[in-house]
């Protein structure tokens, strides 16, 4: 926007949304002066386009992003501001949508036929604001994915591959299938999985065939729910075979299965592992088994960013009030932050890079320290089927904890707080990068948790 002489906004202080008034971009540093004019600059616009998100802002955001201006030596991310989900416009989401939808129909009229569709999704795809619309933005994502495969294989007219194509039952991820031994308490039911494993692995606690009570079978049969009705010595088997590729690898490692109808088998709790095994079995069991499950990316991960330090073991306290954490973990990262947050955030196709470039700026404010919990959700809720999918659940813990900290945090900088991870493949990724951070752990003093809280 163009400041000069009488100046003529929209309407007053159109700019509040990022928290800037008509004052400040007169009168301020927020412009530069070219020819005589009040140009506010980038940055700002940045900011304001990212909370308003029109088709128009999307388009803008592009060009400020593509002009080699964002972070360079006159950038100054001081003057971008980003504004929380709950505080932009209400009407900026459904507007753009309207309007989206209106050109994708003009665009079909004008071309027909399956090429429009192709363009059409591309472009919802580009324009669809980052949240809270980024599970449409996967959903429609998997649609185009699903029916370009689709078309490549009408193409081939090949049967065969058609039918792979629809076939939901021949395989399912290692993650989900161990995601779905879960009760609804949090319980895991299958520890003869584990001792099979670890008997495989050379550590026979104890004869698994004697412990496993089912019938041989080719593979892994799974009820409706996906709990294991026979199979359990094969998933083992596979798990073995697998284990070079663990955790990098995990969400890409399919499973042979069945859609089974019967009865479940009996549920291998961890009462069934104190009657069956002395403490020192138990303690084996269950260190190997909290290793697979994080390997394999059932295991959910909450970061609490440096921003947010004085206020840790409260955040915790309120994320525990909300999901069944596993363990917490600080970590003091001196000189590795930055890079650290650039490989957290590199399989989040949601996130612009400007962004992440914003998030470090801020956090590198900060003493490099960081707090982690673990966490299990038996039911993510998940958007879609696929190895990308993303959790409702996940999303709905992030949103509230930004929110509540904003109540606690007097100079609370929207996203710089609280990163959540929102499916397997997040999570097998975290899992991976953690393990390579070991010394970096520093001893904590947080209050003693209360883990009595379960997710349903």
């Amino acid at each position: 926007m163009v400041l000069s002489g009488n100046i003529d906004l929209s309407r007053p202080d159109r700019y509040d949304v990022v928290g800037f008034d008509d004052s400040e971009l007169i009168h301020g540093d927020l412009h530069v002066t070219v020819d005589g004019y009040k140009v506010i600059r980038l940055e700002v616009a940045l900011g304001f386009k990212a909370a308003i998100r029109r088709p128009k802002d999307i388009d803008d955001i592009e060009l400020i992003t593509d002009s080699g201006y964002v972070g360079s030596e006159d950038w100054s991310w001081e003057y971008v501001r980003l504004v929380p989900i709950w505080e932009r416009p209400s009407n900026s989401n459904g507007a753009a949508l309207v309007s989206l939808f209106k050109q994708g129909i003009n665009l079909l009229r004008e071309e027909g036929g399956s090429m429009t569709f192709v363009k059409t999704i591309k472009f919802l795809i580009r324009r669809l604001p980052m949240e809270p619309l980024s599970h449409t933005k996967y959903m429609i994502g998997a649609a185009f994915s699903r029916l370009g495969e689709l078309n490549r294989n009408v193409r081939d007219d090949t049967k065969h591959t058609i039918g792979a194509t629809f076939s939901q039952e021949s395989f399912r991820a290692l993650p989900a299938i161990l995601n779905d031994q879960f009760t609804q308490a949090g319980m895991f039911e299958r520890n003869d999985l584990v001792v099979s494993v670890l008997a495989q692995e050379g550590t026979e606690l104890a004869d698994p065939k004697r412990l496993l009570t089912e019938a041989e079978t080719e593979t892994v049969h799974l009820s409706e729910s996906g709990k294991i009705l026979a199979g359990v010595q094969q998933l083992a088997d596979l798990i073995v075979e697998y284990g070079d590729r663990l955790p990098g690898e995990a969400t890409s490692l399919d499973v042979p299965i069945e859609r089974s109808r019967g009865e479940p088998l009996q549920p291998r709790t961890d009462e069934w592992v104190s009657e069956t095994f002395d403490d020192t079995g138990s303690a084996v069991i269950t260190q190997r088994r909290e290793q697979l499950l994080k390997e394999c990316g059932t295991a959910f991960y909450l970061f609490l960013w440096p921003a947010a330090q004085e206020y840790f073991d409260e955040i915790e306290r309120l994320a525990r009030d909300r999901v069944s954490v596993i363990d917490s973990t600080d970590y003091r990262l001196d000189g590795k932050l930055a890079k650290i947050i650039r490989d957290i955030y590199s399989v989040d196709k949601r996130n612009e890079k400007w962004v992440r470039d914003k998030k470090i700026h801020e956090l590198q404010k900060y003493e490099p320290r960081i707090r982690v919990l673990s966490f299990r959700l038996p039911d993510p809720d998940f958007q879609k089927k696929s190895a990308e999918r993303l959790s409702r659940r996940t999303y709905d813990l992030k949103l509230d904890l930004r929110k509540e900290i904003q109540q606690i945090h007097p100079e609370y900088t929207y996203a710089t707080c609280v990163h959540v991870t929102d499916n397997f493949a997040h999570n097998s990724h975290i899992s991976e990068l953690l393990s390579k951070l070991d010394t970096y752990r520093v001893e904590t003093t947080q209050t003693e948790p209360n883990d009595t809280k379960q997710t349903d």
